[in-house]
């Protein structure tokens, strides 16, 4: 039971159990990849590099073309609704700038002891009859005027804010002053 490579003059051979002893070139020559897909019954290719002028690696321009148009379609889609977003957002913080004014207009009226009227003319807020402040693209209406009271109790009311096709209203509840804002 030998089982190994051995030396046979100057050829070397593979001895094993229950098999005549073969040279390397022998068992190479019966178990050519050829003779090996003729016997299983499939298609030989010899896939030789060297009968090659390069290697072909990376991708065509095909498959480069199909991605860049996935992406080119995910940006399609995204890019409105994202910009859409944006444009919300910066109408939102214009319509918080007015809620908080108003929520200054409350306190000062209950810390200083003094009435204050908000009224709104031509799109433009008013304080005791004076420009409450330099609101850029906003339209306010009001449609009855709200009393902040030095006691600090409040009129309650509505404020109206048209911002970039966006809608926000400003509720002042009565008797306390809470300011809630949505949008519509």
């Amino acid at each position: 039971m030998s089982r190994g490579i051995g030396e046979s003059g100057s050829r070397r051979v593979i001895a094993r159990e229950g098999f005549p002893k073969q040279s390397h070139s022998e068992i190479l020559r019966i178990l050519h990849p050829k003779k090996v897909c003729d016997f299983l019954g499939t298609p030989f290719a010899l896939n030789d590099r060297s009968t090659h002028r390069f290697s072909v690696s990376g991708f065509t321009l095909i498959e480069l073309l199909i991605v860049i148009t996935i992406i080119g379609m995910m940006f399609a889609v995204s890019l409105p609704v994202s910009y859409s977003m944006y444009q919300r957002y910066q109408a939102s913080l214009k319509a918080e700038k007015v809620l908080t004014f108003v929520s200054a207009m409350r306190m000062e009226a209950f810390l200083y002891g003094q009435e204050r009227l908000i009224q709104a003319d031509d799109g433009k807020m008013l304080v005791n009859g004076n420009n409450a402040g330099d609101f850029k693209d906003i339209f306010i209406q009001i449609d009855q005027p709200l009393s902040f009271y030095k006691t600090g109790m409040t009129s309650g009311g509505e404020i109206k804010i048209y911002v970039d096709n966006n809608t926000f209203i400003i509720n002042v509840q009565a008797p306390l002053g809470t300011l809630t804002m949505k949008t519509t």
